[in-house]
């Protein structure tokens, strides 16, 4: 793609004609530990034996599906309101 000993344009040419960084063709990924990777290979293992762990058992509610209605009556969506910020309310920046 990019080619260093271009006889025309530089390196820093090149990359600006394809939209990348400069630094990004210096850059060379170090890749996984072999700690990390047993880890990876752990977690799939377990999900491969168990996929329903960690997956919180809650109907999925459409708002016209009345069978769902009687078992969340408040419906799958969140209450409005709750993007906004109580009158108040102390505010972190």
């Amino acid at each position: 793609m990019i080619e260093p000993d271009h006889p025309d344009l530089s390196i820093g040419q090149q990359c600006k004609l394809l939209s990348i960084a400069r630094s990004s063709f210096y850059y060379t990924p170090k890749g996984e530990t072999e700690q990390n990777l047993g880890l990876m290979r752990r977690i799939d293992e377990q999900f491969l034996e168990t996929p329903f762990f960690g997956v919180r058992h809650r109907p999925i509610c459409a708002p016209v599906s009345p069978p769902c209605r009687a078992l969340c009556p408040g419906g799958s969506d969140p209450e409005p309101g709750l993007a906004y910020h109580r009158h108040g309310a102390h505010h972190w920046p």
